[in-house]
């Protein structure tokens, strides 16, 4: 599991990040918007913890919204100080999925955490029943075969994941997989998506092409 904190108490997110890292969770922190917003389009989490009231053009509840806008369907917890019923309105409704309040115990975030990222699995199971990600082991579950891929493979196939069906284009990919700034070209975009469907050649997931639009993850 990875998660994005965006949280401008730089000690506070330094520890979360610490304890995060202590309990099997990769961590990553962006102190103020700007970065947290571009962090959190990149489709590279698998949930997001937002502070509301952070410098930077985008605040807490602005990244929320440009996350839902871009139909990026991932956990998404707010983590603030701010506690009335109305800021807590705004954020459920903006779509996030849970909100804890500041002061907070360290266990509760981890079992909120755990809690969503087990939601999220079970919500989506229906379009992706067949797979199932083995980060530990570098692998994927598909129809009770174990299949081994290299990193940037499992990136790939989660970024199909995530788009529920929905085709990508070839600079989705390269952003979500490798950034904005790596250099890759479409190129590379191509060759990875034929060692991909090399190695679920024997299984009933496909990754189809939609003509000027990009690829798509099926299941059928």
């Amino acid at each position: 599991m990875k998660a994005l904190f965006v949280e401008d108490e730089k000690l506070l997110a330094d520890a979360l990040k610490h304890l995060f890292e202590n309990n099997g969770i990769e961590a990553d922190i962006a102190y103020e918007g700007s970065t947290g917003n571009i962090l959190a389009l990149s489709g590279n989490y698998d949930i997001l913890i937002l502070d509301i009231m952070i410098p930077g053009d985008y605040d807490g509840l602005g990244i929320l919204k440009n996350v839902r806008d871009n139909n990026i369907n991932i956990p998404i917890l707010m983590l603030t100080a701010k506690d009335s019923l109305q800021d807590k309105v705004k954020g459920l409704n903006l779509g996030a999925d849970d909100y804890l309040v500041k002061p907070f115990e360290s266990d509760e975030l981890l079992a909120r955490v755990n809690a969503l990222t087990r939601r999220f699995e079970i919500r989506n199971e229906p379009e992706q029943k067949r797979i199932k990600l083995l980060r530990e082991t570098s692998e994927i579950l598909v129809d009770n075969n174990h299949i081994p891929l290299t990193q940037k493979e499992m990136q790939l196939l989660e970024c199909l994941m995530k788009a529920e069906g929905k085709p990508l284009s070839k600079s989705d990919i390269l952003n979500q997989v490798w950034g904005e700034e790596s250099g890759i070209t479409d190129s590379s975009v191509e060759l990875y998506i034929h060692y991909l469907r090399k190695k679920l050649d024997n299984t009933r997931i496909n990754i189809k092409t939609v003509r000027n639009q990009g690829y798509f993850l099926s299941t059928d």
